[in-house]
């Protein structure tokens, strides 16, 4: 019987765990979201509402950066002695926010349900009843 590696026995199962845990998680994922109502968002990430029904343009304002800067920080983690790989802060950051409308073009979401239409019922052709005067003794008189 060939003796095996008690590393890669542990490789192994840590590898088989992470494929379950995934596919546990991945399915509790989908019925959270069966149970959520779908919102009608499109594939810019905004919602219907702010799409023109006329045009079907994105009328959504976005924040984009338009200048970035060195990270300052960067600077004082590489003169530390003592630095982490995992504590490395960005290379840049944003200096500058710039207001921008989105460039969609159409809603490409899910599609809504339509719009239910129910006409007004006139009450033309029904005969009213006329009021109907109280009795007199209702009314005090004798």
């Amino acid at each position: 019987m060939p003796s095996f590696d008690p590393t890669l026995i542990l490789v192994v199962m840590i590898f088989a765990g992470y494929l379950v845990f995934g596919k546990i998680m991945e399915a509790r994922k989908e019925r959270r979201a069966e149970l959520l109502p779908k919102q009608p968002i499109c594939g810019c990430t905004d919602h219907l509402a702010f799409h023109n029904p006329a045009t079907g343009r994105c009328e959504a304002q976005r924040r984009e950066v338009v200048h970035w800067i060195r990270n300052p920080e960067l600077d004082e983690w590489l003169k530390d002695d003592t630095r982490l790989e995992s504590d490395r802060p960005k290379q840049y950051v944003a200096a500058e926010w710039e207001l921008r409308q989105c460039a969609c073009q159409r809603y490409t979401g899910p599609e809504p349900l339509g719009t239910l239409f129910a006409p007004e019922l006139s009450t033309d052709h029904v005969e009213r009843p006329r009021p109907v005067d109280p009795p007199r003794e209702a009314l005090g008189y004798q």
